[in-house]
């Protein structure tokens, strides 16, 4: 049986850490959980997305983790989505799989991650709520593969979304009415990235590409 719309608090040693652990505090980086919801092409953007910010962390304990830093970024083309796996320069709490003498995976414990999963939708989402390069959002879902040269070196913040195994969970911040739910086989943290600063080489890439634009659109005029 699931606990539908049911908010979970978060587990007290996640619940008080609200900053993120330097890289040179903790040397290992370990695995994370893979992520197991698929993204929403649908996400809200503007004041709404701000409302949902503020009511997952004042009323359902998501803790927010800013300034951090993106190290790099590998992007595998999922069957309806790019997902983007950003390595992180500072850690965070999340879930680190335990393997078995066999290799497998057992359980999963807390611990401290460098990993996170995000996809071509939300970072869409999150630069269209930016006013000097909103534009970008509408150019990320026609060219998805942009994502990697902007998130290099950006920095993020993050919330920390906890769910309890066999709670149905659905994306707060989709607007699709007919999203389904999915449940989890273990206790499981969604991370959503809720604020993006481009790094000096992701403003670079904008720029041309704004400049690209302006050019064609001149070429076009000809």
């Amino acid at each position: 049986m699931t606990n539908k719309n049911k908010p979970t608090a978060a587990p007290k040693a996640i619940d008080e850490t609200a900053t993120a652990v330097s890289t040179e505090e903790v040397k290992e980086a370990p695995e994370t959980q893979e992520e197991q919801a698929t993204p929403s092409e649908a996400i809200v953007s503007g004041t709404d997305f701000k409302k949902i910010v503020a009511d997952l962390i004042k009323n359902q304990g998501c803790k927010k983790f800013t300034g951090i830093h993106v190290k790099n970024v590998t992007l595998s083309q999922q069957e309806n989505y790019l997902r983007a796996s950003l390595t992180l320069m500072n850690k965070i709490p999340g879930f680190v799989p335990v393997r078995n003498e066999m290799g497998d995976i057992a359980e999963y414990k807390q611990g401290l991650i460098n990993i996170i999963y995000t996809s071509s939708f939300a970072i869409s989402a999150i630069l269209k709520n930016d006013e000097e390069n909103a534009w970008l959002g509408n150019h990320i879902i026609a060219h998805p593969q942009g994502i990697l040269p902007l998130l290099v070196g950006s920095t993020i913040s993050v919330i920390q979304q906890y769910v309890s195994k066999d709670t149905e969970y659905v994306n707060p911040f989709t607007t699709r009415e007919d999203a389904e739910p999915v449940t989890f086989e273990h206790d499981t943290i969604i991370y959503h990235i809720v604020d993006l600063t481009l790094g000096k080489s992701g403003q670079k890439f904008a720029d041309k590409m704004m400049d690209k634009i302006v050019d064609s659109m001149f070429d076009n005029e000809d």
